[in-house]
């Protein structure tokens, strides 16, 4: 395969380097803001949160809201790569029975597979510029979803809630996608529909004038006297 250069001016690469980079750094920040707000709301030993996590809540969901049209095309690989680096973590344990990372249990599985059913879900608005007003509702609630998912898992706290945080974000992804596939799908047909008609014209209008051609030359040669030869 030929290695491609960037033909962008170099300002450009600089420019989209720094999207890139405060893109990471601004997930890195809301995902610790929601974390830590979530995690001492939902504290059983503490009775009362504090205005300090429900603001960092507040502050997680706002940058979510008013960003949306930005973080939703790469949001699909956030849980497609945690989802694939589990299974592999999972694979090179049974393999070669290393101890130590994710245990080769059925939660874990689950777990990897609901994450990357997310990733299928949500990696249709990966060439989206614009989004309705369910797409954006459906993928902010998977978002927060899966964003509890990734606050409880790095507490420690590993049970049922972990699991069904993410189901419901699947859930909540699910119709918007069927309701993509089929519209797809219908407008696949109607265009094939609108080729084959196209293409049945153009054979029409392509044997049309030799069979005129034909007609002709058959009528000249009935009109025009034959001579006997000599």
């Amino acid at each position: 395969m030929p290695i491609t250069w960037d033909r962008r001016p170099a300002a450009e690469q600089v420019k989209s380097g720094f999207k890139i980079a405060g893109a990471v750094a601004g997930s890195i920040v809301v995902l610790a803001m929601f974390g830590g707000g979530y995690l001492r709301i939902t504290d059983s030993q503490r009775h009362q949160a504090g205005l300090a996590a429900w603001m960092m809540m507040t502050g997680a969901v706002s940058v979510l809201v008013l960003t949306e049209n930005q973080w939703s095309r790469w949001f699909c690989y956030i849980p497609g790569g945690i989802g694939g680096r589990g299974l592999i973590a999972m694979s090179m344990s049974l393999l070669f029975g290393t101890e130590g990372g994710l245990a080769a249990s059925y939660f874990w599985l689950a777990l990897c597979l609901l994450s990357l059913a997310m990733c299928l879900l949500s990696f249709r608005f990966q060439k989206r510029t614009q989004l309705s007003l369910y797409d954006r509702v459906s993928l902010l609630l998977s978002c927060l979803c899966f964003l509890v998912t990734m606050s409880r898992m790095m507490a420690g706290m590993n049970d049922k809630l972990l699991i069904s945080s993410i189901v419901l974000g699947d859930v909540f992804l699910l119709p918007g996608w069927v309701h993509y596939r089929l519209t797809n799908r219908k407008y696949r047909r109607k265009r094939k529909a609108h080729l084959r008609g196209l293409w049945a014209g153009w054979k029409s209008d392509r044997s049309a004038p030799t069979i005129q051609t034909l007609d002709i030359g058959s009528a000249y040669e009935q009109s025009t006297p034959r001579h006997p030869r000599q």
